[in-house]
């Protein structure tokens, strides 16, 4: 439709997901096209790092390489010293990536995942640790040990 009704100078913005895959498919499939995909997930991802280093995010400089949700973290600096390490020993003691204040309610956080019920009743909570996510934050976990150098994206 869009190559159809748009100009000749028109762009796709493909927020969709899984983010990776849609990116692919767009590429093999309409390889001329102006496509832009976008996804949040660095940034969500940056905001429960630091909400589980206890730092604000204005504090944060990364690097980061990747398409979207297949990604890593090479490199996290809280106000310009390397926290990278010290993120990765915070999540092989928790086994997760999440902060503190949401692992308090674990219990409700996992009950809610495997019920499908997003937690809606804490509105104020981020909303990448609600329901089904604690098993993206868990993968992180597990990913992690695999590519030792780097922070996986979820």
């Amino acid at each position: 439709d869009v190559e159809k009704y748009a100009k000749p100078t028109y762009w796709i913005l493909n927020y969709s997901n899984p983010a990776a895959i849609v990116s692919e498919a767009c590429r093999v499939l309409r390889p001329k096209a102006r496509i832009i995909n976008i996804c949040d997930m660095p940034i969500a991802i940056i905001d429960v790092v630091a909400a589980a280093l206890e730092c604000s995010k204005k504090d944060i400089v990364y690097d980061y390489f990747g398409l979207n949700h297949f990604g890593w973290f090479t490199s996290i600096e809280v106000n310009g010293e390397e926290a990278l390490p010290r993120l990765r020993e915070y999540i092989k003691e928790h086994e997760i990536l999440l902060p503190a204040a949401f692992l308090a309610d674990k219990q409700s956080l996992m009950k809610a995942a495997k019920s499908g019920d997003e937690g809606d009743e804490n509105p104020e909570q981020n909303r990448h640790t609600k329901g089904s996510w604690y098993y993206v934050w868990k993968g992180v976990y597990e990913i992690m040990e695999l590519f030792p150098e780097y922070l996986p994206n979820t």
